[in-house]
């Protein structure tokens, strides 16, 4: 299940907590003093659940034009190989083809579900 979550205490807090140690890599890697955090969501998944398909964590269009763009997993919980790891394409926002192919893909499996 993929929620977006609203800014509550809790949810501000957890960031604070993992920003402690994310910032520096945060601002290294998008080359700015001042970020944006755009999106918040958290996912759940129960037991036996099937593996997300390969997609986009945004809705928008490929974006070169823009001066970065980055995704944080931060897992709640322990994670292990039984339960998949999570698989990062980088430079695929900025990559047309990719991501239309990505974004057909996400289609067709919603489909079939």
């Amino acid at each position: 299940h993929d929620l977006k979550l609203a800014l509550e205490p809790v949810v501000v807090g957890a960031i604070a907590e993992a920003l402690r140690v994310l910032e520096p890599f945060v601002r290294g890697a998008l080359e700015c003093a001042d970020p944006l955090i755009a999106e918040v969501g958290a996912f759940r998944s129960t037991n036996g659940a099937p593996p997300q398909p390969i997609h986009s964590d945004s809705g928008m269009p490929p974006c070169s034009h823009l001066p970065g763009m980055l995704t944080a997993f931060v897992a709640l919980q322990d994670i292990d190989e039984l339960m998949g790891p999570t698989t990062f394409l980088p430079g695929t926002h900025a990559i047309p083809e990719a991501h239309a192919a990505i974004h057909v893909s996400s289609s067709s499996s919603k489909k079939a579900n």
